[in-house]
């Protein structure tokens, strides 16, 4: 029969399926409810057919199976040639060729399928938790190819043999990421995500920035000097608001096309030099958020992790690929000073001061009342703050508002969070043709001295003002700060009514020190992974390089590769040598010692000749030794022939045969 259609064992099927279960968890977040109905229909179908209680499916039944996955991947995704409905493709494929399992052959494809499948899960997620579960399903995976090359394995002795082949490999793989060129990883591919994300939307009414209090992700993470960062300048900035409906702030169409084109045609971006004072750089660890722009302190210009950054003529920093996975940069910015400071266009002015009409006419009215009372556009914002600061109550939950937000807000409910402060300002200041606009983003942060970064979350989600004044360009105005300048300093939680405190997203460890520093640990652990790991590139190879190994000449190099290359291969060829020399069983160790005590005693062994035989021929010249020797032959046919013996049997007749062969 042929080696490709032998029996396949149970225990290696079962196995199989096992794994089966653990590729597919891996995709858990990429797989659709649909895909996890049909993997535990056909897991079910291969165990039944194990069993013998159900038959295989024919190839009608195949067929039928193959179109209507097929149809239920074309309706389930948009884009049909894109890396997600790919890796779903792939493993329908894998799931159904499942149940045509009949030789060694099928069970090989499998296998191989299950390492490509692993793979492509760092597509969309890279965390350490992953890789750690990645590793430990590849070790069974690695267990099943054993199991169908060798005799039947105990799963510890598989597990074994498994985790020191993949040991091996990660020291050759180590030696290739240190010293061999660096290219961009699988992960920089940009992927199209249905996945919905939290955080800033591209757009702000009542109730949005509200709405992510209660959110405790993790927005992103800056690394930096800690003296660099005062609170009053930790406004990370996001999105510039510059069109108002009468309750709704957007980006103007004009703006937003050029963002959708990835094509603007902004002023030239200033180079902000190092040594400048006021400016401070630092580095960004965005989490996905499924959007293109980027967060900094203005005015931030991007020097390094964004191929070619876009700057729009509102300041706000974009990639042209929306961010569905975790992305590093670097930036600059010069916290002194917004751009802008050359003056306003006519079209840029009648943009920026543009209200809707027949919209929030009390508003309007109030405004040009104030603003001839003070008499000054510097007045009227001290005013308008004053205002503020003597009226309002900054609270999670608001009353709801009508048609005309700003005039019930302004003069009725007077309750309010940062999205309301700052659109109300926005409008007052657009009322007596002040330029403004809304900015979002995040303010503050939580400095973790441990590691020393700062962590912003969702709940640190902010809304403010900038407005035009006359030399001085764009000026940013927090006018929550008027209402609660708490907000600013310590934090959201820190600014409401101890009835809402409990409404702000913390973690549900922080009651609890050990788990809390165990979670930070964590994070730590997370940073570092992303950071060494996943950002591994050609600066940080030469960089570690240089410091061990001092100024990198040619010989430096090739030594560095050429060595660890020698010590690989030296180990692959040890390990050949080993697997060349036969290893003796028991039962053979003692017939090599039997042998060489009976030629001690002139009995000499002849090649090819049975226990029993030899034996016999001891017996005849040794008569007076009969006894020992004829037990040493029954026992060790015993273990010859029984390999399913007890393991305490064989213990003690294996101690049993050394005994009597010492004795004969």
């Amino acid at each position: 029969m042929p080696a490709n259609n032998i029996l396949l064992p149970r225990s290696l099927l079962f196995c199989l399926l096992t794994v089966y279960s653990g590729v597919c968890a891996l995709h858990f977040s990429q797989l659709p409810i649909w895909m996890w109905l049909v993997s535990v229909i056909v897991v079910l179908w291969r165990v039944q057919l194990l069993r013998q209680k159900m038959l295989s499916p024919s190839r009608l039944v195949k067929t039928f199976c193959v179109i209507s996955l097929t149809a239920l991947l074309y309706f389930q995704y948009e884009q049909w040639f894109a890396v997600e409905p790919m890796v779903v493709f792939l493993v329908v494929a894998l799931t159904l060729k499942l149940l045509e399992i009949r030789h060694r052959r099928d069970v090989l494809v499998i296998v191989y399928l299950y390492y490509f499948v692993i793979a492509c899960g760092f597509l969309f997620q890279q965390s350490v938790l992953y890789s750690i579960a990645s590793v430990v399903v590849l070790i069974f995976a690695t267990m099943v190819l054993l199991h169908l090359h060798s005799n039947p394995l105990t799963v510890k002795k598989g597990l074994r043999l498994s985790a020191v082949l993949l040991l091996q490999s990660t020291f050759l793989a180590a030696v290739m990421l240190l010293v061999l060129p660096r290219l961009n990883p699988l992960w920089s591919v940009p992927l199209h995500s249905d996945q919905a994300t939290t955080g800033v939307s591209d757009s702000m009414s009542p109730g949005d920035i509200s709405g992510l209090i209660r959110n405790n992700a993790l927005a992103f993470r800056v690394t930096t000097d800690k003296a660099a960062l005062a609170k009053d300048s930790m406004y990370w900035r996001g999105l510039v608001f510059d069109d108002f409906d009468g309750r709704r702030w957007q980006r103007s169409q004009a703006v937003d096309e050029t963002v959708k084109l990835s094509a603007f045609k902004a002023e030239p971006v200033p180079v902000i030099q190092s040594s400048a004072q006021h400016v401070i750089d630092y580095e960004i660890l965005l989490e996905p958020t499924g959007q293109k722009w980027l967060y900094g302190i203005p005015s931030a210009v991007v020097i390094r992790g964004i191929d070619t950054p876009i700057y729009s003529s509102q300041t706000e920093v974009f990639q042209k690929e929306d961010i569905n996975q975790r992305i590093k940069y670097q930036v600059r910015s010069d916290k002194s000073k917004l751009r802008d400071v050359a003056g306003l266009s006519n079209r840029d002015y009648r943009r920026l001061t543009y209200l809707p009409p027949n919209s929030n006419q009390k508003t309007q009215r109030v405004a040009r009342e104030w603003w001839q009372q003070a008499g000054s556009n510097e007045a009227y914002i001290e005013k308008v703050l004053s205002y503020y600061r003597n009226n309002f109550t900054y609270t999670l939950s608001p009353p709801k508002l009508g048609r005309d937000t700003i005039d019930e807000f302004l003069f009725e409910t007077k309750q309010g969070f940062c999205e309301h402060y700052s659109s109300g300002f926005t409008v007052l200041m657009r009322a007596v043709g002040i330029p403004a606009r809304v900015v979002v983003g995040y303010q503050g942060g939580e400095w973790d001295n441990s590691n020393q970064y700062l962590k912003v979350y969702q709940r640190d989600a902010h809304a403010w003002t900038e407005v035009w004044l006359d030399n001085k360009g764009w000026v940013r105005i927090d006018p929550t700060a008027a209402v609660a300048a708490i907000r600013i300093e310590q934090g959201v939680s820190a600014a409401l009514p101890q009835q809402e405190r409990q409404f702000v997203g913390r973690s549900n460890v922080a009651n609890y020190r050990w788990l809390l520093a165990m979670q930070q640990q964590w994070q730590a652990v997370d940073y570092r992974w992303q950071s060494w790991v996943l950002d591994y590139d050609t600066d940080k190879q030469q960089s570690l390089l240089s410091q061990y190994l001092g100024e990198l000449t040619m010989s430096k190099i090739i030594g560095v590769v050429v060595i660890p290359l020698l010590i690989a291969a030296l180990f692959i060829s040890f390990g050949l040598f080993r697997h060349g020399v036969t290893r003796l069983s028991v039962e053979q160790k003692l017939y090599r010692r039997l042998q060489k005590k009976l030629q001690k005693i002139g009995v000499e062994y002849q090649p090819g000749e049975s226990i029993q035989n030899y034996c016999h021929r001891a017996i005849v010249r040794y008569p007076q030794r009969s006894k020992k020797i004829l037990a040493v032959s029954q026992d060790l046919e015993e273990l010859f022939y029984k390999p399913d013996m007890p393991n305490e049997k064989r213990h003690t007749l294996t101690a049993k045969i050394k005994r009597n062969i010492n004795a004969i």
